[in-house]
């Protein structure tokens, strides 16, 4: 009784904790491919501006993927409405055609180091907006997109 007791202690402390450490963290499907038109947009509400932070993207992609990186725009609007846009080169594949992420049968997830140690200037709403810079007119491949905002 004492062990099971203990157990329940500890993966209750360490969910507690991890819940802790991820304010923020949402994936949008993405339906029938990435349309080169179709922008992703994340809201998070920042009400702590002391804390480190580390923002990572999340992707999704199966066998689909027709290339060995993945070439991203990423707008971030401050709450006193400044634009800074970022361009990604990320790659999803080795020199092998290996994919790089986690994953089970042809789904793989990636979670990519976009800022670490950040520190926000001031509260508000940021609003961070994804699209893809690819060639093709429609992205097959690709399931899910998303932004993980995590303490450190």
């Amino acid at each position: 009784m004492k062990k099971l007791l203990f157990i329940i202690v500890v993966l209750a402390v360490a969910l507690i904790s991890c819940s802790q450490r991820v304010p923020y963290s949402v994936v949008d499907n993405i339906e029938d491919g990435w349309h080169k038109d179709s922008v992703h947009t994340f809201s998070i509400n920042v009400d702590d501006t002391t804390t480190l932070y580390e923002l990572d993207i999340v992707l999704r992609n199966t066998n689909d993927f027709p290339d060995q990186n993945l070439w991203l725009q990423v707008e971030c609007v401050n709450p006193n409405d400044s634009l800074h846009i970022d361009t990604l080169n990320i790659f999803l594949a080795d020199e092998f055609g290996r994919w790089r992420g986690r994953g089970i049968g042809s789904h793989y997830n990636n979670l990519i180091l976009y800022q670490d140690s950040m520190q926000y200037a001031q509260t508000g709403v940021y609003e961070y907006r994804v699209k893809h810079l690819m060639r093709h007119t429609k992205l097959d491949g690709l399931t899910q997109i998303g932004v993980q905002l995590m303490k450190k």
